[in-house]
């Protein structure tokens, strides 16, 4: 039987990678917590994060542990990638968010510069909801001057990011070494590119598998049914992707009474994807 290390090196550093960069698996039993705050507006609660010893899995930790010459060669793919963060959200009934860290990068660096922050997006509903499969661009004409909450909720969750850290709340917090985990990222985050990337691909009979949206059992909304999730039709998709753009221009662009999201003073760029097609781009520094 072969094993990792009788494969060659590069074949071994692919596999190594594909392994940094996969979703964590979430088992079924894990809830959801609803996020509170005595600041920041009032969108928090709309987030329903895992708590700490759930959610920060550096991918990396496995491979790690493993033995002396596997750790060296992830440390060393670590150490050559750029700091980048990836989260997969599930917007549900266009009220929720549901994030999953997919990559938290371990502490190679000394600073709070990442090279990209990439948000994989999935519109999604429960079985008494499935009137949000369809109809987004009717239901959320491209009026500039209007933002719906989804969009605030986004928006507040990258903020409380460029502070925070992927650990949210429990950054400020020393419980089983998560502030010593995190302390580089205890500073205003500046981001080189944010990237979108709306999922727009289904299941043919339209539930989504666990595995695509994990920690379905939100504490203190245990009386909501949740499973199973159906993902939004292509063409929802699509038109949540050209209002998400239009709108980020005009908090960009200030065009709004809203106020900029902070997480558009400290980024580069904004991309915009189609699973993972390029529609829209975005330079900031025309707006400075």
């Amino acid at each position: 039987m072969a094993t990792l290390l009788g494969l060659p090196r590069e074949l071994r550093d692919e596999i190594i990678r594909a392994v940094l960069y996969s979703p964590p698996v979430v088992p079924r039993n894990v809830e959801r917590t609803i996020t509170r705050r005595d600041f920041g507006g009032p969108f928090f609660n709309r987030i329903h994060r895992f708590d700490a010893e759930q959610m920060y899995r550096p991918t990396a930790l496995g491979l790690l542990l493993a033995n002396h010459q596997i750790a060296e060669e992830t440390s060393q793919i670590l150490s050559r990638e750029a700091p980048a963060f990836a989260v997969d959200i599930a917007i549900v009934n266009e009220c929720w968010l549901w994030p999953a860290w997919r990559l938290i990068p371990t502490k190679t660096k000394t600073n709070s510069y990442i090279e990209r922050l990439d948000v994989h997006l999935r519109l999604c509903c429960t079985p008494e909801h499935r009137i949000y499969q369809s109809g987004f661009a009717q239901r959320h004409p491209l009026n500039l001057h209007i933002f719906d909450p989804v969009l605030q909720t986004l928006f507040t969750f990258l903020d409380s990011f460029t502070v925070e850290g992927a650990a949210g709340d429990l950054t400020f917090s020393p419980k089983n070494g998560i502030r010593q985990q995190v302390e580089w990222l205890e500073h205003e985050i500046r981001v080189k590119r944010l990237n979108f990337n709306i999922i727009t691909v289904r299941p043919p009979n339209e539930e989504l598998p666990y595995e695509q949206v994990s920690g379905r059992v939100v504490k203190g909304l245990k009386h909501l049914i949740n499973d199973p999730l159906y993902a939004a039709d292509p063409t929802t998709s699509c038109a949540f992707e050209d209002w998400l753009y239009l709108s980020t221009c005009s908090l960009a662009g200030r065009y709004s009474t809203l106020p900029t999201p902070d997480i558009l003073h400290h980024t580069g760029f904004v991309d915009f994807y189609l699973d993972g097609k390029l529609a829209h781009n975005l330079d900031l520094a025309r707006y400075r």
